[in-house]
């Protein structure tokens, strides 16, 4: 078993690859975590897709089985987590990207790339949301555009998105 990994990424300002430099340390610690029979590239490949195309000034990084921001929490910076499971109760003030099931309680201030196979949001993402899984739940706040895609995606009456929403879906239930 390999050593679970976290650290600080720090990127010059205005390089035009700050979000691809994140997104390529998450590769690095995902393929070394990789476990026969589950590969872990082509979850990344997804979300590389998914990235826009801006810099980062520096970024929180996380990798382990399980991730919790707990309630209470506040994280000044963009994070990127690759997990199993990722719990967001706290608060981020910067974009957070996530590789792995997904559940937003508390507050992003930013926006939010994730790829897993399960998405709930259930709390407020004060920009865009842009997920990828297989279930994904929004149920709360999206203060910009929602783009998803998914095997089922459902909107509950509950959740609030202040512009678009663009999706590619097998089902989809939005209740009005």
């Amino acid at each position: 078993r390999r050593p679970l990994t976290s650290g600080r990424v720090e990127v010059s300002p205005g390089s035009a690859g700050g979000w691809i430099a994140g997104a390529l340390v998450v590769a690095v610690i995902i393929i070394a975590k990789e476990t026969p029979g589950r590969p872990a590239v082509l979850p990344l490949l997804a979300l590389l897709g998914l990235l826009p195309a801006s810099s980062a000034l520096a970024a929180d990084l996380k990798c382990e089985d399980s991730i919790i921001i707990a309630s209470g929490d506040v994280i000044e910076d963009d994070l990127y987590l690759a997990a199993q499971k990722i719990l967001i109760n706290g608060t981020v003030n910067g974009d957070v990207m996530c590789i792995g099931d997904t559940t937003v309680n508390g507050i992003i201030n930013g926006s939010l790339t994730a790829v897993g196979s399960t998405m709930i949001i259930d709390g407020e993402v004060t920009q865009a949301v842009r997920v990828a899984g297989g279930n994904v739940d929004i149920r709360g706040k999206v203060g910009k555009d929602v783009m998803v895609a998914g095997t089922s995606i459902d909107i509950q009456k509950t959740a609030q998105i202040g512009r678009d929403l663009v999706f590619a879906t097998e089902k989809i239930r939005i209740d009005a």
